[in-house]
């Protein structure tokens, strides 16, 4: 809804949880692979004193201290630091028609992405892409993997693990689990520790309120008290190793007993036509442009 003088790609989704945040990363790859230097713009997040925040530029680390971040902000803003689509999740196929503002998006759409079709059950795939042609029929639409990466992920076999995942994923997103549920299951772990016994404070008021969550641990840290209170209720929790499945790297704002280690997803391509093509052709003339790109 911003008037730029740059050309824009907007990414939005029907959902929390869809894969905006590894999506954006590919658009700015491809963007950059045109030669031009791409600028993330994203709506604020109501946290803190608003009248500080309402215009943050984050380039470094050291931008995260200084704004006083969540963790919800950091998953955001992190891994872009570190370097018209629509993104629809048919592990919850449907709920692009009865969300505000998803079925807004999903109608206003150029490109309809439908991520995670490499862990979706085929129905909900289908359901989704039946949906989209009926209520979105100009979107062009793309099939996407949220490719998980794990640098080791020989210490998962065997293993109790303790998953930490994407906290509004599972709490309003209304998703039981995420990606490190699944690559815990992919590598052979033993055991998904059931965090839900030795949560403390704030952290067993999530787990209450948001009873459809599974044996994983959301990531909430909307402040310090509750970042700490994260991090006992994960030193509270019996496991041989804590596999954190959020965008931003906790091992920087928390101190685990445990040994730990980090699940990344990435946009994957899943067959033909590839996001590139189908952007490439949408910002025909754009991307060559003198000039960035907004």
């Amino acid at each position: 809804m911003l008037k730029p003088k740059k050309p824009t790609v907007a990414v939005c989704a029907v959902r929390t949880g869809c894969g905006k945040s590894q999506t954006t990363r590919e658009v700015c790859r491809i963007i950059r692979d045109h030669g031009k230097t791409p600028v993330v713009v994203r709506h604020p997040m109501p946290y803190g004193d608003l009248t500080k925040q309402v215009v943050q530029r984050f380039s470094g680390f050291s931008d995260f201290d200084a704004h006083h971040c969540t963790i919800e902000e950091r998953e955001e803003y992190e891994p872009l630091v570190e370097r018209g689509i629509v993104l629809f999740d048919p592990h919850r196929p449907g709920h692009e028609l009865r969300y505000y503002p998803g079925e807004t998006n999903m109608i206003m759409a150029d490109i309809a992405v439908i991520n995670k079709v490499d862990s979706a059950p085929a129905d909900g795939v289908a359901q989704v892409r039946e949906n989209i042609k009926t209520h979105a029929p100009r979107a062009e639409i793309v099939t996407a993997e949220s490719a998980l990466l794990v640098d080791e992920p020989d210490r998962i076999a065997g293993k109790r693990v303790l998953v930490v995942e994407d906290g509004p994923t599972l709490t309003h997103g209304e998703m039981a689990f995420g990606a490190g549920f699944i690559a815990a299951e992919t590598h052979g772990a033993a055991e998904r520790v059931d965090p839900r016994p030795h949560a403390v404070g704030s952290i067993r008021k999530t787990f209450d309120r948001y009873p459809h969550i599974g044996p994983v641990l959301p990531a909430m840290g909307y402040g310090d008290v509750q970042t700490r209170e994260l991090e006992a209720t994960i030193n509270a929790t019996p496991c041989d190793l804590v596999l954190f499945a959020t965008p931003v790297n906790l091992s920087r704002l928390l101190t685990i007993d445990a040994p730990t280690l980090r699940v990344r997803y990435e946009y994957r391509d899943h067959g033909d036509p590839r996001l590139a093509d189908v952007l490439e052709r949408k910002l025909t003339g754009m991307l060559d442009r003198d000039g960035g790109h907004g």
